[in-house]
């Protein structure tokens, strides 16, 4: 429950970013999160659609540039020439702990769990990552 919530708010953090630079984008989850198929340690898989015309290269390292300086982001790092250009990062969240030996639960040491993300750019709404997960969910649902 605590990563599935951790696993939103970075996903929102990270979109509010993207969408201040470029407000004609629109950031969507896809893949594992967006099936419902995912684990605790799954990944979370991001494009970025409708993106400023710009060549693949060029657009990743914007992105790049966007989130590599975000709150939590241990790392990034930009693969453009990948077969699909991305950027992956590795964000961390602090999950708290409570102690249920005091009278009133107090949080204690938090342990930190490290989420892999991939985000993906793309001119327009053409992205082959959001078609397979719409192949996946209609044959979940026959």
């Amino acid at each position: 429950q605590r990563q599935s919530h951790a696993r939103q708010l970075a996903y929102e953090m990270l979109a509010r970013r993207i969408c201040d630079a470029w407000p004609f984008a629109e950031v969507v989850v896809y893949g594992s999160m967006r099936t419902g198929l995912c684990t605790p340690n799954s990944d979370i898989d991001i494009a970025v659609l409708n993106a400023p015309a710009a060549p693949a290269v060029k657009l990743i390292q914007v992105v790049h540039s966007l989130v590599c300086d975000a709150p939590n982001v241990v790392s990034a790092t930009p693969l453009p020439h990948a077969q699909t250009p991305l950027v992956r990062l590795q964000y961390a969240v602090a999950l708290t702990h409570c102690s249920s030996a005091a009278a009133v639960p107090r949080p204690t040491a938090a342990a930190s769990v490290l989420i892999d993300i991939d985000i993906s750019a793309c001119v327009g709404y053409s992205h082959d990552g959001i078609a397979a997960t719409h192949i996946v969910r209609a044959e979940l649902h026959e």
